[in-house]
């Protein structure tokens, strides 16, 4: 009898693989094992694996008294870490995001801060940035916004109320930014013509992007508009919260959030564009992620992708289970792990821990830059968006969270 139960109980401990995608991409099987890269843990290799960190001040990347901010994107220039990040103006919370965001530039010496302000880089309403490199050196920073606002002042005891520019085009009865199904038309309203832009448009999306041969600017801002969006029953509107990925050739992949205006639907889509200049297209159009029935879609936000030597990797916020991630071999097919590659839970070296609610906004992966180059198959450090909870910063009640990776 001794024999089953002990082979039942190996089972339990380690999931039976026959190759790398068994093990989500981010290891290799070995005998039938998964043997996980440093930075993944799991049977399965699907969630990450944190190093405590060595007190608060090294999760704090981005964190003061005044000025709330909400996650962002470090570059390595040779000599200095520059994190462009969403930062809200007159000290006012996160909840002013739509009128006071802006995208500022902060330097440190180290990829997780502490980080000084060295400039705004984009004015109200910039938010959600997040910056790569291209093959001839450009820096391309992709936001959501790039129109005008009023922002809130919270330095006194009165707010100003919003005075928004309003590009309402003409609405069919029953159609609004918020609420357009396809039966409306394709002459959506808004800059990009995706229902997003001034209020009473959907404010809280509206990809644009800016380029600049120096990460000191001058930035060159331009629209991101995706051509074939009619083409998608799902994806054809509210497109927001972008995260590119540059491939070898220049071509470029951007995951994104669309739908909204259907159902107040929330997913990612992926599209592509031959170079920065576009055109900008559909790469698939359905949606990448489906529910663990297989037959829903999966409702989350904020993706960020990214590729190695194995395929193709996305984190997104989950709005059950605060991160999702999914994997896949093609960048066409993906796959939903069904487990949290992470919890809001922040341990600490000294065998301490402490909480940061909302930590599965804003994910992104810094990456180790030994070889002078980001080495995509090495994550290091994982960036959020998160609330503070330890101290009393009422106008400055959000921070750009960074946690080490083994």
């Amino acid at each position: 009898l001794l024999l089953p139960f002990v082979l039942w109980g190996c089972v339990g401990f380690a999931a039976a693989c026959s190759n790398e995608n068994d093990c989500s991409l981010n290891g290799d099987c070995v005998h039938g094992v998964c043997k996980c890269d440093s930075a993944w843990t799991g049977a399965v290799c699907d969630m990450l694996n944190f190093q405590p960190a060595a007190n608060l001040s090294a999760i704090r990347g981005v964190y003061n008294q005044t000025e709330a901010s909400w996650g962002g994107y470090p570059i390595f220039d040779g000599k200095v870490w520059h994190l462009f990040h969403a930062q809200m103006l007159n000290s006012c919370p996160l909840s002013s995001w739509e009128t006071n965001s802006v995208v500022v530039r902060s330097t440190a010496a180290q990829p997780n801060g502490p980080y000084q302000m060295q400039e705004i880089v984009l004015p109200q309403f910039a938010h959600n940035p997040t910056i790569r490199v291209l093959p001839n050196g450009t820096y391309a920073l992709f936001f959501i916004g790039g129109w005008g606002t009023d922002a809130q002042n919270c330095h006194s005891s009165s707010i100003s109320s919003k005075s928004l520019r309003n590009e309402n085009h003409v609405q069919q009865p029953n159609c609004s930014a918020y609420a357009w199904p396809k039966s409306c038309g394709t002459a959506m309203p808004g800059p990009n013509g995706d229902t997003c832009g001034h209020s009473p448009l959907n404010a809280g999306c509206g990809i644009a992007l800016a380029t600049s041969e120096s990460l000191y600017g001058p930035w060159r801002v331009s629209r991101v508009r995706i051509q074939n969006r009619w083409e998608s029953s799902r994806l054809y509107c509210a497109f927001t919260n972008p995260s590119p990925l540059v491939l070898a050739n220049g071509s470029l992949l951007l995951a994104f959030n669309g739908g909204y205006c259907d159902g107040r639907l929330e997913t990612v889509g992926l599209a592509a564009a031959p170079s920065i200049d576009g055109p900008w297209n559909l790469a698939s159009p359905n949606p990448l992620l489906m529910d663990d029935n297989g037959s829903s879609i999966h409702s989350c936000e904020d993706p960020f992708v990214w590729q190695d030597r194995r395929g193709f990797h996305l984190l997104v916020h989950d709005f059950k289970q605060q991160s999702r991630y999914a994997f896949s071999a093609d960048g066409r097919d993906w796959q939903l792990s069904p487990h949290a590659p992470y919890n809001c839970t922040v341990h600490l070296a000294d065998g301490s821990s402490v909480d940061a609610p909302g930590c599965g906004n804003r994910p992104h992966l810094v990456f180790d830059q030994a070889s002078g180059r980001p080495d995509m198959n090495h994550p290091i450090w994982l960036i959020n968006g998160a609330m503070r909870t330890s101290d009393n910063a009422p106008s400055a009640d959000s921070f750009t969270l960074f946690r080490p990776l083994a």
